[in-house]
């Protein structure tokens, strides 16, 4: 049952006009880890602003190493960030990259759509041209 609608959400997750709902979870989610990690790791992050650089530096796979948890609390926020940020980070990716390659698609079939008519309108004239021809003997 889990797993089925882990599966839905993934499908509705991968589509290219959801990219935007996409964008928003991966930057609400950097946004709360950062502040999780500064609210559970306080010595190691002073203030919000070095839990953000740090859920940034970590979900775009960066990983300076200049900052890290050491609370295991702040070390489960920091997994969960990995499994879940960087994946979603990788849909919007993805998602971006299908946008690219469906439309040079459709450049291509719009190529090949006008060039079937050039040739269609082409054979109809050798077949006007044979036609005339024809009635003249």
């Amino acid at each position: 049952m889990i797993a089925g609608r882990i599966f839905r959400a993934e499908g509705l997750l991968t589509k290219r006009r959801n990219l935007a709902y996409i964008a928003a979870l991966t930057l609400l989610l950097v946004t709360v880890s950062g502040i999780a990690v500064h609210e559970t790791d306080p010595t190691r992050f002073p203030n919000p602003w070095r839990g953000l650089w740090f859920a940034i530096v970590t979900v775009t796979t960066v990983g300076y190493g200049d900052t890290f948890p050491t609370s295991v609390v702040g070390r489960l926020v920091a997994s969960f960030l990995m499994v879940v940020g960087i994946g979603f980070l990788g849909l919007a990716t993805a998602s971006i990259a299908g946008h690219f390659v469906n439309q040079d698609a459709d450049d291509k079939h719009r190529e090949s759509t006008d060039k079937q008519e050039e040739i269609l309108a082409e054979l109809r004239r050798v077949h006007d041209r044979l036609d005339r021809l024809e009635a003249r003997h």
